[in-house]
């Protein structure tokens, strides 16, 4: 039907996982908990108990595909309009933002088309995961760095010494050197 089409097409543009609270929030319709509990009788969707927030439950894709072939019915330009919908309902839900949250919004803004924000998602994301020592999370949003700055911009330079800091300390880890570098960026430079 119809309004179960629309939801999983909303649904696929928050995510894998995804809130009962962001649907209503794209698309304020009464029949959200209905089209909710027929597509989880149908298995096109299930409970996720460990994405729970509080009284909002939350939801999963049971299949890859079937949040691909959603996504993918969504026209470009409304699905770009969904992402930035989707980042900014994150952005107010969680003011202060949060280490999980900061690559989840890069994400949104890169597909929403606003590079600027997705930059400095992607960049904060590194930051974060480089400062926990989750050097590869922060090598991967590093390289998304890159890929979106314009040549010429003057963090290419700093972007790619995090990238090749986090890179070595990497290296250090998976060839057993206990003593990983211990340089920081932090302490000045650029």
């Amino acid at each position: 039907p119809e309004r179960e089409r629309r939801l999983l097409m909303d649904a696929s543009v928050i995510g894998r996982v995804f809130w009962p609270s962001m649907l209503e929030a794209l698309d304020p319709a009464p029949w959200l908990d209905d089209a909710l509990a027929a597509l989880n009788d149908r298995e096109f969707i299930g409970r996720e108990p460990d994405f729970d927030m509080g009284a909002d439950v939350a939801y999963v894709f049971r299949h890859g595909s079937i949040r691909e072939v959603a996504y993918n019915m969504l026209p470009k330009a409304e699905r770009r309009d969904r992402h930035a919908e989707v980042a900014r309902l994150a952005e107010a839900a969680f003011p202060g933002g949060s280490t999980s949250l900061t690559p989840i919004l890069a994400y949104h803004w890169r597909e929403a088309g606003d590079l600027t924000r997705a930059i400095d998602c992607y960049l904060r994301a590194g930051e974060q995961a480089d400062h926990a020592w989750a050097k590869v999370e922060a090598v991967r949003n590093y390289k998304q760095v890159l890929d979106l700055l314009p040549e010429g911009d003057n963090r290419l330079r700093t972007v790619k010494m995090k990238l090749a800091l986090a890179q070595v300390a990497i290296d250090h880890i998976r060839f057993g050197d206990v003593a990983a570098p211990s340089r920081s960026l932090d302490s000045g430079g650029d």
